[in-house]
């Protein structure tokens, strides 16, 4: 896909052996991954990891979640540790990454609400720092859409899409999860409860 030119590629295979020539492939070629770790190899422990750690009894996950889906985070069965699973993928993407590549944050849909923040977080188990996890979550993504012109980062003219948090994650990768305020389309929402703020 990247030698047929292919400027973006969703989901890592299932990775063998990798050797400098693929991760310098990737990252000289412009092709940007997005990896969807929540749907790759060993995706299992990822729900079960967070949901157990980070969101069992969280009162946002409360609120928001259906009872069905709520049922699957609190009934999380908890993991102390992760296997090789999606971790091997997560460190492979990594390499990308601190070669000059460009990897993208999707969650697959998995996991509405909680699984972009599960998926940041995977990437940033695999090597990354939380810079660069947050790079992959906002200005490739939005280079990997072709969108870098109006969104991805807080510049005058972009739009104004934005989360403001009450914690910083270059601090501690998991405080994207303490959200104060939503912004869409320039209207102001409130983290906690989601109305509009005047």
């Amino acid at each position: 896909m990247i030698k047929d030119g292919s400027t973006g590629i969703e989901h890592n295979p299932v990775w063998g052996e990798v050797y400098n020539d693929l991760i310098q492939l990737y990252a000289k070629s412009g092709t940007c991954l997005a990896p969807a770790l929540q749907a790759a190899y060993g995706k299992e422990q990822i729900p079960a990891y967070f949901n157990s750690r980070y969101w069992k009894n969280n009162e946002k996950v409360n609120n928001f979640f259906s009872p069905n889906k709520l049922e699957d985070v609190t009934n999380a069965k908890p993991v102390d540790s992760l296997a090789e699973g999606f971790v091997i993928s997560s460190k492979v993407d990594a390499r990308i990454v601190n070669a000059g590549g460009h990897i993208a944050l999707g969650s697959h849909g998995e996991n509405q609400g909680i699984g972009a923040h599960n998926e940041l977080w995977a990437m940033q188990i695999g090597g990354l720092t939380n810079m660069q996890a947050l790079r992959c979550a906002t200005m490739e993504g939005a280079r990997t859409l072709g969108l870098q012109r109006d969104l991805g980062s807080i510049e005058v003219g972009k739009i104004a899409d934005l989360i403001i948090l009450n914690k910083n994650p270059l601090d501690d990768i998991h405080n994207s999860r303490e959200i104060r305020y939503v912004m869409k389309d320039g209207i102001m929402y409130d983290g906690e409860t989601l109305a509009v703020i005047k």
